[in-house]
């Protein structure tokens, strides 16, 4: 009617307001969580993956607040932790609100090893829902598993918080998702543990064949690398190249490798950016050792051009005669131009170990709180994961773990080979395995 004032026929929800959980990767949310299962008169879950003492962390809370939990749905998980499921349900959260998504699968042909594939789809959602008496709703999206170590802020994790009207758009599509995943599970069955966590471990397996990819058809042939860039022209078949490399590789290794010369208009600003990026090096050079001199024996030779510098490494034409001055340690290297590289080559440095040692750096480090790792001592894992977690730096070859200033100090040829890997910054190197693309 003309001159009433205007009455909507729905409600109008209020904004959702979201949070970022993560100004920096390894952050505790359990506190967070726990205040929210306390208050709330509805809970869901959806885990990936869940731990003895991830359900541990939420165990108190759950324990005072049962009849909220509505569905849990768990993706995998290890026997401790269903046995952690049947704790809940003691402190009288209603069994079939709980359940399992076992992922999807398929069969493999007659004769497989395995009559199923191991490494399968699964149910990956890692989200925490929650209604309140106000009719309000908040809901944690992202990556925290229920695991002790991504809710106490050990892993490296990202998660939004959201918070609005219990009947906005966006929790509708939440509660969709966890409705949809809750229909693709089956119930927990207690007095089936055994058979969940064998799926589990299935996966596992699965998984650990997956990661089993690292290529076995290198070739053990040696190969000295050079990168540079140009200043007098371009060198010809048969003209002579002279270069310098840490005489502690040896003059047998020098004399069986293969030299492959890479010449770019501008060189890339690492040796690592070099090897990604052979496709743009103007020219190769596929070339023979010639000759080696050690103890700086080479006075005067004979050679048409050389790199200088290692570091930042320029092609240069020899000005006759040629009388370089190495720096001590160096062997002087002259190799016969050939052919170009003609063939396309992955270049593998090191030995090639079976396994590594992480190097540990002690100045930073994650760790349960006091109170959360009294509780899970009592747990009696294995391993145990109470204690300090170093952050990992790098990873050493275990034949020489433990040994590394040794070798720095006293096996010259192992540190000739650091010398000439990618990682030094020297633009000559030395590949010791090479595989074709």
């Amino acid at each position: 009617m003309l001159g009433s004032s205007f009455k909507p026929s729905s409600i109008i929800t209020m904004a959702l307001n979201s949070t970022v959980l993560f100004g920096t990767p390894q952050s505790e949310i359990a506190s967070l969580l726990n205040q929210k299962i306390s208050n709330a008169i509805k809970i869901k879950i959806i885990t990936g993956f869940a731990t003895v003492e991830g359900i541990k962390v939420l165990e108190n809370s759950l324990s005072t607040n049962p009849s909220a939990l509505d569905v849990l749905v768990v993706g995998a998980g290890t026997y401790k932790a269903y046995e952690a499921l049947d704790r809940l349900i003691g402190f009288g959260v209603p069994n079939n609100n709980l359940y399992i998504h076992l992922g999807h699968t398929r069969m493999t042909k007659s004769g497989a090893k395995h009559p199923f594939y191991r490494y399968h789809p699964m149910l990956h959602s890692k989200i925490y829902y929650f209604e309140n008496d106000d009719k309000t709703a908040c809901a944690f999206v992202g990556s925290h598993n229920v695991t002790g170590f991504a809710l106490m802020g050990l892993n490296g994790e990202a998660s939004i918080m959201l918070e609005g009207d219990i009947d906005h758009p966006e929790f509708k599509k939440i509660r969709n998702h966890i409705e949809q995943a809750r229909i693709e599970a089956i119930s927990y069955n207690p007095t089936m543990k055994e058979a969940y966590t064998w799926w589990t471990f299935q996966f596992m397996e699965g998984l650990t064949q997956k990661t089993k990819d690292i290529p076995k058809d290198f070739e053990s042939k040696q190969t000295i690398l050079a990168f540079c860039q140009y200043q007098d022209g371009d060198p010809a078949n048969e003209e002579v190249l002279y270069f310098e490399l840490p005489s502690a590789i040896g003059k047998i290794h020098s004399f069986r490798a293969d030299v492959h010369v890479f010449i770019f208009d501008t060189l890339p600003s690492h040796p690592s950016d070099c090897l990604s990026n052979l496709n743009k090096a103007k020219k190769s050079y596929w070339c023979r050792v010639e000759g080696v001199e050690n103890d700086e024996g080479g006075r005067e030779l004979l050679a048409d051009w050389y790199i200088e510098g290692r570091m930042n490494p320029i092609l240069r034409r020899v000005v006759h005669p040629f009388r370089p001055n190495p720096a001590p340690g160096m062997q002087q290297v002259r190799v016969r131009i050939k052919n170009q590289v003609y063939q396309k080559f992955e270049y593998l440095f090191g030995k090639g170990a079976e396994s590594w040692i992480p190097t540990l750096n002690d100045q930073s480090t994650v760790y349960y709180d006091k109170s959360f790792s009294e509780e899970i001592t009592k747990l009696e894992l294995i391993p145990p994961e109470g204690g300090h977690w170093y952050l990992v730096s790098g990873l050493i070859p275990k034949d020489i773990a433990g040994e590394q200033s040794k070798l720095i100090e006293e096996n010259m040829y192992q540190k000739a080979l650091i010398e000439m890997q990618p990682e030094s910054g020297a633009f000559i190197l030395f590949s010791t395995r090479r595989r074709n693309k």
